[in-house]
């Protein structure tokens, strides 16, 4: 019996799997091409700090290491909520395809729903040295870009 109610529905079945697969897709954390977002905040997510969504955010001393995340993936970003984030040295080292972009409240799901002038994210770094120290390096690095910050 059990086999005929299952071979009476084989469609069901098969339409209920591949909108499962569909949705699971779409809730993966990298985009079809590859991109990804790394969220950053102050003080990191309350849960697992994993960089995954805003709630699980990277704290702003692991700043670093969101730029190494987002770089195993083609095209990606790492978005960083206001806040003055003081870096330990050495300085940022930016890698090849990341745009890392401040300006955000912290609850944002497009950049268009950033606004900068409301959410200013500060960088700088914490050094002894009296000249200018450098904040963010960009030394051989292709594609990548700083945005919505102040230094």
């Amino acid at each position: 019996m059990l086999n005929k109610f299952f071979t009476k529905n084989a469609r069901f079945f098969i339409l209920i799997l591949m909108l499962l697969c569909a949705v699971y897709a779409m809730s993966s954390h990298a985009d079809a091409d590859g991109s990804v977002i790394i969220y950053v905040t102050k003080n990191g997510g309350s849960t697992t700090q994993n960089g995954l969504s805003w709630a699980t955010a990277y704290p702003g001393e692991s700043l670093q290491g969101a730029i190494s995340d987002a770089a195993k993936y083609d095209s990606s970003e790492v978005w960083v909520a206001s806040g003055d984030y003081t870096i330990a040295e050495p300085p940022i080292v930016m890698q090849d395809g990341i745009i890392l972009r401040g300006g955000f409240a912290g609850t944002e799901t497009f950049l268009l729903q950033r606004n900068i002038a409301d959410n200013e994210t500060i960088l700088r770094v914490s050094s002894a040295d009296t000249n200018l120290p450098t904040v963010v390096s960009f030394d051989s690095v292709t594609g990548a870009a700083l945005d919505g910050f102040t230094i």
